[in-house]
């Protein structure tokens, strides 16, 4: 028996790990819509089931209330009047 077939059990969960906890993390956030009489915009995505704030990820060099007027704009076709009231939790 080969030295990797006695050494693949063990090492294949600590390389798995240490990739999860290596890779990036996506950074993104969704935007709460209302009309004048108080009504909540929500979206409905063809890929998962349900219905949804508008929203995304942020991209490489984007900031956060830019990545959130583009998502608007590019899921519902919202352009914002406004800074956003709560820029993250």
């Amino acid at each position: 028996m080969s030295w990797r077939r006695r050494v693949e059990p063990f090492a294949r969960p600590i390389f798995h790990a240490r990739a999860r906890l290596s890779r990036g993390l996506t950074l993104g956030g969704r935007g709460l819509v209302t009309d004048a009489e108080g009504r909540v915009l929500l979206i409905e995505h063809t890929y998962s089931k349900g219905w949804y704030m508008p929203g995304g990820g942020v991209e490489r060099g984007e900031a956060a209330e830019a990545a959130l007027a583009r998502e608007m704009l590019e899921e519902a076709g919202v352009v914002l009047t406004e800074r956003p009231k709560l820029a993250s939790v």
